[in-house]
């Protein structure tokens, strides 16, 4: 247990505020002081134990591996050797319906049984988080690409069968002073890389060196997960390696084309996938699907333009709420901690004065009837706390409010932005239109499309409403 020691320093002037308290309703006797000297220190060490506040985080209601701030591991000749793979980063789950928190109301605050307005670690903010859920994967994917050690990386707003290596995460806590995600990544052969509930604790330093976009104040996190990816593959056997490559030809082949190839993949024991057979290299439906393995992944790149609008155009508006909620939790933790050792320390010195004044008439003829009335009111004056701390607390909340209305919307914002994407194919333009879900779709759409035309099945290949000739 972690325990803040400044009441055990004041000791001795609580010893003296309670002799100065009882004075006037009579003079202490040598016994009462004696008895004042040896129950102050023993009822404050008992009221430290039994709930003195200490500052808190929302980490410190979340259960996982605490990260240290490390460097992005740098690329070195070994690792060139290794698998470039394509990582799928999905969108990160909220770790909380959103849609109930929108309806229902969340406050990121809340008050204690004192009426002190504090921070409700465990209360979201559903259109930061909403957020969130689309601008933590991209700046993960930024990570990535900034260490070299990966093919193609890019975030998936749906199941894809295209990549190597898929990162998932849950969002646990993100407010600025900290973050916490649940992670988990899985090659295409269902074999877990990492799994772990991750935290870290934001220094003043990250928002200091923050430099849009080579960092973000939540790189320490990102970076470990990186470091991480990285040595789990560079500790694959080359044999493994080459595994988890045929295994994502095949899922995308038997994807796309599952009355052809849907029975090259089988599960062993440990549900692991693995390739049972494998289509001769001339094959020539094989060849199809090797080409457009490559081009649904050259395709995807082209939905990157909502992230880097999104990345782009909320960078500025997100850090500043993330670094000013950051002072502001620690703040206003700082004013519950002081209202609640304040409330501990008015508890003991009103207790004290009035075994004091209890003691004082035992021992003295001079104590009178309106004693006890006095002692009454050094107990209530004890409670009182002070004006000052709420306040500065509701000033706190008001612009805390102000900074996360916002980021109202901004991945709206950020979608209403994108442009119609064309893009041409083996003779024929496509358009992507609308947000980024759509596109996705429509991608997908393309390749299929594509399979038809390119293995003589064009006569029932859906209607082309995607592409103009």
């Amino acid at each position: 247990m972690h325990i803040k020691t400044p009441l055990i320093a004041c000791i001795p002037q609580i010893d003296s505020r309670i002799i100065q308290l009882v004075a006037p309703y009579g003079s202490l006797s040598p016994l009462s002081i004696s008895l004042v000297k040896i129950f102050t220190p023993l009822c404050a060490t008992a009221f430290l134990f039994a709930g003195c506040a200490t500052p808190k985080t929302a980490l410190d209601y979340i259960d996982g591996t605490k990260v240290p701030h490390v460097p992005l591991m740098a690329i070195n000749p070994e690792d060139q050797a290794q698998e470039q793979f394509n990582v799928a980063i999905n969108l990160f789950q909220p770790g909380v319906d959103l849609y109930e928190l929108e309806e229902d109301g969340s406050g990121l605050f809340a008050i204690d049984g004192s009426g002190v307005p504090k921070i409700d670690h465990k209360a979201i903010d559903p259109k930061i988080r909403r957020l969130e859920t689309h601008f933590l994967p991209g700046t993960l994917k930024s990570v990535l690409d900034r260490s070299q050690q990966w093919g193609q990386t890019f975030v998936s707003p749906g199941e894809v069968q295209s990549p190597d290596l898929f990162v998932d995460a849950t969002i646990l806590a993100s407010d600025g002073h900290s973050i916490a995600l649940l992670v988990q990544a899985r090659d295409s052969t269902g074999r877990m890389w990492y799994q772990d509930t991750i935290k870290y604790l934001t220094l003043e330093s990250d928002y200091q060196s923050a430099n849009w976009p080579t960092k973000d104040p939540y790189d320490a996190i990102f970076n470990h997960i990186a470091n991480r990816l990285a040595n789990f593959r560079n500790n694959l056997t080359p044999e493994e390696q080459k595994q988890i490559r045929m295994v994502s030809q095949m899922r995308f082949a038997s994807d796309l084309a599952p009355d052809a190839f849907g029975d090259y993949l089988a599960r062993n024991e440990e549900q692991q996938i693995y390739v049972q057979r494998f289509p001769a290299e001339n094959d020539p439906t094989y060849q199809i699907i090797q080409q457009l393995h490559g081009t649904e992944l050259d395709m995807l790149s082209h939905i990157e333009e909502y992230y880097d609008n999104l990345q782009e155009g909320s960078f500025d508006s997100y850090n500043t709420w993330r670094e000013q909620f950051r002072q502001l939790s620690i703040e206003m933790e700082q004013y519950r901690v002081n209202a609640q050792n304040q409330k501990t320390t008015s508890y003991i010195i009103a207790g004290l004065a009035v075994a004091g004044a209890a003691a004082t008439a035992a021992s003295d003829s001079q104590y009178n009837s309106n004693s006890e009335s006095n002692a009454a009111a050094i107990l209530a004056g004890g409670l009182e706390l002070s004006a000052a701390i709420y306040e500065a607390a509701k000033e706190k909340i008001e612009i805390a409010n102000l900074k996360a209305k916002e980021l109202a919307e901004i991945s709206e914002i950020a979608g209403e932005g994108l442009q119609p994407k064309v893009i041409e194919l083996e003779g024929r333009t496509y358009q992507l239109t609308g947000d980024v879900d759509s596109r996705f779709r429509q991608i997908r759409e393309i390749i299929r499309q594509r399979y038809l035309i390119e293995t003589g099945q064009e006569d029932v290949a859906p209607v082309d409403t995607l592409s103009s000739i």
